[in-house]
Parts: structure tokens; sequence; C-alpha cells
């Protein structure tokens, strides 16, 4: 199957990167060391994978992948011959993966993104089931265009029905949730966490915005004051701001969630994975609003 070229458009300055690039046979691609960017990522790679084990991501552990900068000793060594590179186009990523063709013009690259957007923050394709659903959808698709074995192509499928189901599960726990609680309302401190809008709750953010959007602080306040609310939801990766301060002044408790751009070394050690991070988050939720 011939694969879709690597385009690459400079527009207003503005370089953008669409498709596909390289081309492995039925057994290439069962041998081939898949590269990812983020921890989520990762973690659909290695469950979509022929060989899960042939998964690596591109950062260390524990850094933070909003501020961290490849080498060029980096770049070579990864844009190496039968690799894959699987990223989020919709952020920087996509300049990593410029990077990498151009040290490797036969280099694989698989964005996820494909048909999304990003409408607060990234970590919203990660925590949303909906979102990360369709992160895999996509990179289950790629992978298979990636091989004329009709044996690897319904291997793949399995395992995406096996990940399909898992996310979805938590997909329906959600829903379930908000169908059945009385109170609704939950307090976040990151505007990534806004996305459970879209199964039911009432959520007020406390974020402080850049573009002098107003945020929920005095709701939430009277949310934490009145017991309407007992927890905010900040991000592991997110600074304790003055709102959340305030907030646990009030008697607010923090519920930290874990970002799944990139794990510790603490976490990994802890076994911390995709399904612990949601059954954590998802049964703090169920604790807030049947309190």
């Amino acid at each position: 199957m011939k694969f879709k070229k690597i385009i690459l458009m400079i527009m207003i300055g503005v370089i953008t990167l669409t498709g596909l690039t390289g081309c492995f046979g039925s057994k290439k691609i069962e041998k081939a060391k898949i590269l990812t960017t983020t921890y989520a990522l990762q973690y659909l790679a290695e469950k979509l994978a022929i060989n899960p084990e042939n998964v690596t991501t591109i950062y260390p552990a524990g850094v933070n992948t909003d501020e961290y900068t490849l080498t060029d000793k980096q770049i070579n060594t990864f844009a190496k011959k039968n690799s894959i590179f699987v990223y989020n186009g919709l952020t920087k990523e996509r300049k990593i993966a410029l990077s990498l063709i151009n040290t490797n013009k036969n280099l694989v690259v698989v964005d996820c993104s494909k048909g999304m957007n990003i409408i607060n923050d990234g970590e919203e394709l990660f925590i949303s089931p909906s979102n990360y659903l369709m992160l895999a959808q996509n990179m289950k698709n790629d992978f298979i265009e990636q091989t004329t074995s009709r044996v690897t192509k319904e291997e793949i499928e399995k395992k995406y029905e096996k990940l399909k189901l898992t996310i979805s599960t938590y997909d329906a726990s959600l829903k379930e949730i908000a169908s059945l609680a009385q109170n609704k309302t939950i307090v976040v401190g990151n505007d990534a966490l806004l996305f459970l809008e879209k199964y039911g709750f009432d959520v007020l953010s406390v974020e402080n915005k850049d573009n002098g959007t107003k945020n929920d602080m005095q709701a939430a306040k009277e949310a934490i004051k009145n017991k309407q609310a007992t927890y905010v939801f900040v991000l592991s990766t997110d600074e304790e701001t003055d709102n959340v301060k305030k907030l646990i002044e009030a008697g607010a408790q923090k519920i930290v969630v874990t970002s799944m751009k990139n794990l510790s070394e603490a976490d990994k050690n802890s076994n911390v994975n995709y399904e612990t991070i949601m059954t954590s988050f998802i049964e703090n939720i169920r604790t807030e609003v049947f309190n």
C-alpha cells in the first residue's frame, strides 16, 4: 500500500506537516522501533504495537515535556532507519517531527491528532476518554497502513478493540456518575478539566486567564463555603496558583490528577499507568458529587 507523502508547506511563515512517509514491509513493521513523545501516546502505542517492547519515548522520565529540547545528537539517534515516530501534530511536537524528517526522509511519522483540535489545553486530549479514544483510533489506522499482512492487520485490530473497551469503560463511568448525581459541581484549577462539562458536570474553573476572560473564582468560593464542593482538581504539572491557595484556605482539599505528558521515575516504580490515573480520577469525581 502506498502511503501519503509528507507535505511541507510554508504559508505566512508557518510550517505544516501532514501525512505519513516511509514504507515498511509486513515483517519489518513488527521489528520497527516505535518512538513516542508523551506518556499518553507511549501507552497507546504499547497497547497497539505487535511488539510492545519496541516502544520507547523520546523524553527522559520526569522532565517537563513543554520545556525540554532535544539535542542534535538525540535527533540523529532517533531518526534512524526502520523507526516510526508517533506524535501530536497540534503541539510543538510537529517541529520535532520536521527535524526528524529532515534528518531521515524515510522515517515513518504518525500524527495521532488528525481530525482533532485543542479547546483549552493539550492535556484534555489524554484525560478525556472520548478524546483519548480518537487518538487511539487514529494511531491504530496509521499502524495498519504500515503493513500488507492480513494477519498483522487483524492482530492490530484485536488489540485496538481491547484498548477501546478499557477507554470506553471510563467514558461510561463519567456519564453514569453525572447522570445520577444530584450535585454536579466540580471545581478545577486547570481548564483542561473543563471537558467534564461534556459529560454533564457543572465545572467551575479558577485558572488564571491570560486572555482576560473571567474565571469562576467567586462561584467556586461560594461552592466551597456552602459545602457544594469540597475538592479543587489540579494537574500534577500545575504550579499552585493564588486562586487554588485561596480555595484551600477556605477549606477545599486539593486533588492532584497525574499528568499524562510524562511520568516520573517514582511513578514508574509505583506502577502508575493510564488505568491507575483514570481510576483514581474518576473515583475522586464520584466521591465529590456523591458526598
